[in-house]
């Protein structure tokens, strides 16, 4: 189980560099390609490795749904529109039309970096020429939860390894978590339904003897937009997440609104989406009949603007692989408040990881932190450091090289 670590030997970054890839790299098929504006985490990371690989020598192209709008020669249209993940699908995803398009041109590149959620059958048993050339970085939360059915997710994983490609998980949490979901659903009935025979000879041994994945690669990354600190406003409180519950934005909402009127300088950044309406519109109605700031739709680089004087990032999400609002936070000297073990692989020694119930017990947590010492100049100049452009090139160049 190889980890892909910071620290590469000078011989094997310049063997990487001596040779030049064609790479196509997936757009999350979750949401439309738009290069200022950033859903989530992992379309943040796309755009980085994107914008990356750009400036390398490498070629790089950018397969996006065909619903958005980019003049960029480097990005190609599929052949299907953006699905977002939530109740109110408007159209079903056809997997085996996207497939055929991405077959059709793969003979262009030496590597497929795939970032949605694989969950259609058609990769591995339609597609199985390919997956030599597959790096698949997985960050989605779904792959551990024990609730959820990725019968077929997980089988990909498998295919891909025993194929010749990568499966890179972004720490050892999500590792250990996609393995007890896996053994706990393997024995179930409708998994024993689910997958055939031919199936489970062909690429069950793979998980014993190398496992769900075969590589890490850490998404954090260098931030184009960060912003020098500025004096520290230790009334400035800051909440940036989407409106939905698994980010804690009702608990951060009502906080912020107890804060403001003791006079501190709340924001909340969310965005205005139809994955979640009706949770939009409540926490908008909430936070505008208060003096909290509410910021909906804001350019990424307007709020890392507003984090280079915060004082305190409030970031209760419930659910995350790794998270990258803690890390955007923390570079620009905030204290951030979170509670789950996920980005402990970045944030520990840095972070304010605290335990609550609810958001009167959020705020006697943020009235504890704000009392807190931090340097908030050494996290800025530990995480500027740690992730800069040259280091995330040469991570990027190694996961990319396949055996």
């Amino acid at each position: 189980f190889q980890a892909f670590s910071w620290s590469v030997s000078t011989t094997n970054t310049t063997n990487l560099l001596s040779s030049s890839m064609k790479i196509l790299l997936e757009w999350p098929r979750s949401s439309v390609y738009d290069p200022m504006s950033f859903p989530g985490g992992v379309e943040k990371w796309t755009t980085h490795v994107f914008n990356t690989l750009k400036k390398s020598e490498h070629t790089v192209h950018l397969l996006a749904p065909n619903d958005s709008i980019c003049k960029d020669d480097s990005v190609i249209l599929g052949p299907l529109p953006s699905r977002p993940y939530d109740k109110t699908k408007t159209h079903s995803y056809k997997f085996k039309s996207f497939y055929e398009f991405l077959e059709s041109i793969a003979d262009d590149y030496d590597v497929i970096l795939l970032t949605s959620m694989i969950t259609s059958g058609v990769l591995r048993k339609q597609c199985e020429h390919l997956l030599h050339k597959i790096v698949y970085v997985q960050h989605y939360y779904e792959t551990c939860d024990t609730g959820v059915t990725n019968f077929t997710a997980w089988l990909n994983h498998l295919a891909i390894i025993k194929g010749g490609g990568k499966v890179l998980a972004p720490n050892r949490w999500v590792v250990d978590g996609t393995s007890r979901a896996y053994e706990l659903r393997k024995g179930g009935r409708e998994w024993q339904k689910r997958i055939h025979p031919w199936e489970r000879e062909k690429w069950y041994d793979v998980k014993e003897k190398i496992g769900l994945y075969n590589g890490f690669f850490d998404i954090i990354h260098y931030l184009e937009d960060a912003v020098k600190l500025k004096p520290l406003n230790r009334k400035k409180v800051i909440f940036i997440g989407r409106s939905v519950d698994a980010k804690g934005i009702f608990d951060a909402a009502k906080t912020l609104i107890a804060l403001s009127k003791e006079g501190y300088d709340c924001h909340l950044f969310t965005r205005d989406e139809q994955l979640a309406k009706q949770r939009t519109e409540s926490v908008m109605e909430m936070v505008k009949t208060s003096t909290v700031n509410l910021h909906i739709n804001t350019p990424h680089n307007e709020i890392m603007e507003e984090l280079a004087d915060t004082h305190i990032l409030l970031w209760p999400t419930q659910k995350e692989t790794v998270g990258i609002v803690g890390y955007e936070g923390a570079i620009h000297g905030c204290k951030v408040i979170y509670q789950i073990d996920p980005p402990d692989c970045y944030l520990e020694g840095w972070g304010f990881k605290r335990s609550w119930k609810n958001w009167k017990q959020l705020l006697d947590v943020v009235r504890s932190v704000e009392k807190e010492d931090f340097d908030r100049e050494a996290a800025n100049e530990y995480f500027t450091h740690k992730y800069s452009r040259d280091s995330d090139l040469r991570r990027i160049e190694e996961c990319l090289t396949l055996a």
